[in-house]
């Protein structure tokens, strides 16, 4: 995409405003964009900006003062739609009082000598330490100008004291990829020479593959009640000895498939965009075949209907009532497609629909963004990527949801999600996962999750996907993180 050229910050800079930066960029580009505009009503001019930051130590990382300030000046400037001047003052030790004061201090008489017409300095702290807040502030309130400090409120998402917005998320429409290229990751880029060096970017699920996986996810629920999977899994979780390769039939069946593809426990069956060169290929793989009977015609019947979406004409070879798939006689895409499918993807589908209604019935004011299996990569060479499974953006706020057909990882992807959400989306980050367990189980696995993160108030959940009020569940999750519905959407 080109783009699009800006023009420089032209006015005289009346209010100049000093931003505090910590390894959070969302709320520092939010507060500043409020300020800016705020004063542009005030003063008829835009205000000038100063990025207060640790100094660089040396190594070449998208984790460094440095590139954090460079991509919120590259935010900003979009969101402002003009250019401006790049002022920072670098901070040896961000926790040491003397030496905050000191080059405060200099960037305040700086100011003063280049720029007569200032009347106001403003502290913007919502990033950095707490230390180059205070004494940030202490330097502003010994100056001879008008002075005011703000801070965004990641709880009530407006900035306090109180402007006139009530909730910055109202005020935004982002996508994926703009919060991604903010926290340094990209959404779109080339996969390594063992994935064939594909383009990997967002795509929506095609309508016949979301029915397709709202079919499988019915199906799995039958299965896990009559089955008698479900009440394996509440057993074996309550005593903590569930083993997915032999507990449960469909998970004994699909572990064989996945220790097919590379070493014990591998998880590379999830490699995208297709099979890894790396892993072995066995020669064939058998379908599951339900040993009961009460599910084994709505199995049948969902065959059909998989086999009719990946399509291998030559690859599905019948055997008696079920099938082999013959790996040489199967093209690589719908092979990996139906392997990713079968396990957790169905799942991911059946939340993609049911997250994307619960938005449209509450309303979200500006419209909000869903999207299915999105891979990101750190911006650079060399880098590895990771996938969100399903992801909601509103406004500015990310929501990541992990689904998990077995309960044998569920804790492993509560930490996962919520580390992967608040590197794209930052502090003000929600994350849920969805698995295959009771309500209650789950409701003991998320306090145990939050006793070892050490905030009881961390914005993760976990759901049980078993649950057919999932798009409910959805909604009332989203209302207790006070997300800025329309006035009578939930009646």
């Amino acid at each position: 995409m080109a783009s699009i050229e800006m023009e420089p910050q032209t006015e005289t800079p009346k209010t100049q405003v000093l931003l505090t930066v910590g390894t959070n960029e969302l709320p520092v580009v939010v507060a500043a964009c409020r300020l800016a505009k705020k004063y542009h009503e005030e003063d008829g001019a835009w205000p000038g900006f100063t990025f207060i930051h640790s100094k660089q130590t040396g190594a070449s990382t998208d984790i460094e003062p440095e590139r954090e300030c460079e991509r919120i000046k590259e935010r900003m400037e979009k969101e402002l739609g003009f250019t401006f001047a790049d002022d920072r003052v670098p901070l040896e030790d961000p926790y040491s009082p003397d030496k905050i004061l000191s080059k405060v201090n200099e960037k305040l008489a700086d100011l003063r000598r280049k720029n007569p017409a200032l009347t106001k300095v403003c502290l913007a702290y919502t990033g950095g330490t707490k230390a180059m807040a205070v004494h940030a502030y202490e330097a502003v309130k010994a100056e001879r100008w008008a002075s005011e400090a703000y801070y965004l409120d990641p709880r009530q998402h407006r900035l306090l004291p109180k402007v006139a917005v009530t909730d910055e998320r109202n005020e935004y429409a982002w996508g994926i990829e703009q919060l991604a290229q903010l926290h340094g990751f990209t959404t779109e880029f080339k996969a390594g020479k063992d994935m064939g060096g594909a383009e990997v970017r967002p795509t929506e699920p095609s309508p016949e593959l979301l029915k397709l996986g709202r079919d499988m996810y019915e199906w799995y629920r039958q299965y896990q009640w009559y089955a008698g999977g479900r009440r394996q899994v509440q057993a074996a979780t309550e005593k903590g000895r569930y083993n997915e390769d032999t507990d449960d039939d469909y998970n004994r069946w699909f572990a064989g498939w996945k220790h097919a593809w590379g070493a014990k426990g591998s998880r590379e069956y999830r490699v995208y965009p297709q099979i890894s060169t790396k892993l072995k290929r066995p020669p064939t793989l058998k379908w599951f075949n339900p040993d009961k009977a009460n599910i084994g015609e709505s199995w049948s019947e969902l065959t059909d209907k998989i086999k009719d979406h990946f399509k291998a004409p030559a690859g599905w070879e019948e055997r008696g009532q079920s099938y082999t798939l013959n790996i040489a006689k199967f093209p690589d895409a719908p092979l990996t497609g139906l392997c990713q499918f079968v396990k957790h993807q169905f799942l991911e589908l059946k939340a993609y629909a049911e997250l994307q209604a619960a938005l449209e019935e509450v309303r979200y004011e500006r419209g909000a963004r869903v999207y299915h299996n999105v891979h990101l990569s750190r911006t650079g060479e060399n880098c590895d990527l990771f996938s969100l499974d399903v992801v909601a953006v509103i406004g500015y706020q990310l929501f990541a949801v992990s689904c998990t057909a077995s309960p044998n990882n569920i804790r492993q992807a509560g930490f996962e999600v919520l580390h992967r959400a608040r590197q794209i989306g930052g502090d003000h980050a929600l994350a849920m996962v969805l698995c295959p367990v009771s309500a209650q189980d789950a409701c003991e696995i998320e306090d145990s999750l939050h006793d070892d993160i050490g905030v009881i108030s961390v914005p993760l959940k976990v759901q049980s996907a078993l649950d057919q009020r999932m798009r409910q569940l959805f909604r009332i999750f989203l209302m207790k993180s006070k997300v800025p519905f329309k006035q009578g959407a939930l009646r």
